[in-house]
């Protein structure tokens, strides 16, 4: 799978572009860039931003689309009006899945999206996205309402859905000793919950949009994708790492080896011609193990199983 990230730059690759192509890459897709913005920010301290010309943004998004297949679009810190217009005119009319993560403020305290940019952003970013994926603050400067309670959550979520947005996913909402996302659908709503971690990161917002435009790429209907990325989020948070003077930076864990075998395998797998027709009802699970295992550490696993998909599999 191959998915294009619009979205700017961070030298701490905590966040931004950077962060995507990792995070595409554990995801075993390849990542295409189009840059919209330079930011100067480390761990401590966010130092300036300048925002790449309109024109030279749309010469990178027509290069990608001229000579490869896009099979999803990310889209991050789009920064002022001239941006969003080009982008929403080069990839309004897509039909692949569109993850839009309404990047406004950074940890370290930068204004990545403009204050009179917020209209344009809602007018032509909003209607094009499979999925919206705003934190509790991000939510309350896009609906223009202050949320203190569930109800008042749902009310904005339903005013963004108005906008245009087909599936909002609220992400980060604090509950006592728990974390929430809730997820709006056209006609259902979800909330998947898991342990508060309390120590302050870099970049997982970045590692879920990004994780759940991979997961939605693959195939994954929008309830997998977003306990998909919720996890992997989760576990990039566990494993942050404070390599600099200021707040940790979410850290993916390279796998293991055996694990990188287990996944060149399953893509073998599911390339083989007409496998989809040997898929049973019961579906296929697949394991790996190395050369003479002596316990079940030797052993990998897909969590999960092989599905099938029309004439497609579907890990």
């Amino acid at each position: 799978m191959n998915i294009l990230t619009i979205a700017g730059s961070d030298p701490s690759s905590g966040a931004g572009i950077q962060s995507d192509i990792k995070t595409f890459s554990e995801f075993g897709c390849h990542g295409f860039t189009a840059i919209t913005a330079i930011t100067s920010q480390n761990s401590s301290k966010f130092s300036g931003v300048k925002p790449v010309e309109a024109n030279i943004l749309g010469q990178q998004i027509d290069s990608i689309f001229s000579d490869f297949q896009v099979n999803a679009i990310k889209i991050g810190m789009v920064y002022d009006s001239k941006i969003i217009k080009i982008v929403s005119k080069k990839i309004s009319k897509m039909s692949i899945p569109i993850v839009v993560d309404p990047v406004i403020k950074s940890t370290t305290g930068g204004e990545l999206l403009q204050k009179n940019a917020i209209k344009d952003f809602k007018k032509f970013l909003l209607p094009i996205a499979t999925v919206i994926t705003p934190n509790k603050y991000e939510l309350e400067i896009l609906s223009g309402i202050k949320i203190k309670n569930k109800i008042i959550l749902e009310k904005a979520i339903k005013k963004i859905q108005k906008l245009g947005a087909k599936n909002v996913v609220v992400t980060g909402i604090f509950e006592k000793n728990k974390v929430s996302d809730y997820v709006f659908t056209a006609n259902k709503h979800f909330v998947f919950s898991s342990k508060k971690i309390s120590n302050q990161n870099h970049g997982s917002g970045c590692n879920y949009s990004a994780a759940l435009i991979a997961a939605l790429a693959k195939g994954y209907n929008i309830r997998e994708s977003v306990q998909i990325a919720k996890k992997f989020a989760y576990n990039s948070i566990k494993n942050s790492r404070k390599i600099g003077r200021g707040i940790s930076l979410t850290n993916i864990k390279t796998p293991k080896q055996e694990s990188i075998k287990l996944r060149k395998s399953i893509e073998k797998f599911t390339m083989i011609q007409n496998i989809s027709e040997h898929i049973p009802e019961c579906q296929t699970n697949f394991v790996y193990a190395s050369k003479k295992p002596k316990s079940i550490k030797n052993i990998f696993g897909l969590e999960g199983r092989i599905v099938k998909a029309g004439n497609r599999v579907v890990v």
